[in-house]
């Protein structure tokens, strides 16, 4: 089932994404697993540490989820303010939004592994990463944005 949906609003006031009269959404019903991983850390990282920690991420969360990583988002956040436990010491926070494969065992070793990718690459103790998982029903997902402009 798919359906070509105009809009001319605001989707997510979060991610900041802004559609205009002429940007379409294509929706499908998918019964596989997507997942993404949105990233937040108040360590400054340069493109190439990006890169490397957005395809380390991307390996773990595909493979532990059990999901082939064309179904994995990771978004990476550095140089954000945060304070942790009341201190501005070097710290992550991460939210992991799951079409399926979460629950406790893989919400462990997503959090140890990831938390391990963050310590490697940005020195930020695992103790000092915390990550929130939201599994979400089989609903409709985004396919394609296309602006015709």
């Amino acid at each position: 089932l798919q359906l070509g949906l105009q809009l001319g609003l605001q989707l997510d006031p979060q991610l900041g994404l802004q559609l205009d009269s002429y940007t379409y959404f294509w929706f499908c019903l998918k019964k596989e697993k997507m997942s993404t991983l949105n990233l937040f850390t108040n360590v400054p990282a340069d493109s190439v540490t990006c890169s490397d920690i957005l395809q380390d991420a991307t390996k773990a969360v595909a493979k532990i989820i059990g999901q082939p990583e064309s179904s994995v988002m990771i978004l990476l956040n550095s140089g954000v303010p945060i304070a942790f436990a009341r201190s501005e010491e070097p710290a992550a926070y991460g939210q992991l939004v799951s079409i399926g494969g979460l629950g406790p065992d893989v919400n462990g070793k997503l959090s140890e592994k990831i938390s391990e990718i963050l310590q490697v690459k940005l020195d930020i103790a695992s103790f000092r990463c915390y990550i929130s998982f939201y599994e979400s029903p089989v609903s409709p997902i985004l396919l394609h944005l296309k602006s015709f402009a």
